[in-house]
């Protein structure tokens, strides 16, 4: 039994890995000698739980800088509701809501942990609908310098939910492979199923 939850868990966390580090750059800013790159998952980004990365390196060299913070919030772009939007996200729980300000504006909180990748730093949101958002960044480095910069960006009609939870559904059909595949392992297969001896 052991071995079915060894490969569950494998298969499992493999497939979510693949989808963390499935980041696409949504743009770039030049800030004092220093490239600040913005990175979304899912690509293309569409309305729903996302994923943001910020990533800060020098110009020149391409050398990773991480000696910063990063906050921020993500808005729709005019008066409450995003330009060209209307395709609303629907959450699969009703515990699910979307976290907003009164503006309208969901807070970002970027974190090492958050990010999936050593070299920059994540936040999560939520977006209700389709259509133009504006990321607003703020940077603070260790001496206080803090410098702030917006990105427009088009999110797109939500998904399918069958699309973004599949993972969930597949541990069923992973639990019930891994179990067949240790039994079959351990020779431990119904003896009906196993080779009977030739007649003498």
């Amino acid at each position: 039994m052991a071995a079915v939850f060894r490969i569950t868990f494998l298969v499992l966390t493999l497939v979510i890995f693949v989808r963390a580090d499935n980041a696409v750059p949504l743009g770039t800013r030049e800030v004092d000698g220093k490239t600040l790159t913005i990175f979304a998952h899912p690509a293309p980004l569409r309305a729903g739980p996302v994923q943001l990365g910020v990533m800060l390196t020098d110009s020149k060299t391409g050398k990773p800088d991480l000696n910063w913070t990063a906050t921020g919030s993500i808005k729709p772009a005019v008066g409450g509701t995003p330009s060209g939007g209307g395709a609303e996200w629907i959450p699969p729980c009703c515990r699910m809501t979307v976290h907003t300000l009164a503006d309208g504006s969901v807070p970002l909180q970027f974190t090492d942990s958050s990010a999936g990748n050593a070299l920059m730093r994540g936040a999560s949101a939520t977006l209700s609908k389709s259509g133009t958002w504006i990321i607003d960044l703020e940077l603070k480095r260790p001496d206080g310098v803090m410098t702030r910069e917006s990105l427009g960006i088009t999110v797109g009609p939500p998904a399918a939910p069958v699309t973004q939870f599949w993972p969930l559904f597949a541990i069923i059909p992973v639990a019930v492979f891994a179990f067949v595949f240790s039994r079959k392992q351990a020779g431990a297969l119904p003896v009906s199923s196993r080779r009977q001896p030739a007649a003498a």
